[in-house]
């Protein structure tokens, strides 16, 4: 079988950021606005509730996988 990857025709994925203006970009504006902050702490909430994840020490052969939320 002949694939587009074999005769290089690899198309690489895609991905797409959209950025309003009247949206805020810094930690520091998002804990002033009340609204933001009122936000995060929904998200936080809604992530212990739901269990998401258990704190635990790392394993010595493991490496950590960082995340981030984007405002």
């Amino acid at each position: 079988m002949i694939t587009r990857v074999k005769v290089g025709g690899f198309k690489p994925e895609t991905y797409i950021a959209i950025v309003y203006d009247n949206e805020t970009m810094s930690l520091k504006s998002v804990l002033s606005s009340s609204s933001w902050f009122q936000a995060m702490k929904d998200e936080y909430t809604t992530l212990v509730t739901n269990n998401t994840w258990t704190l635990t020490s790392l394993p010595f052969s493991a490496h950590i996988i960082g995340c981030k939320w984007l405002f």
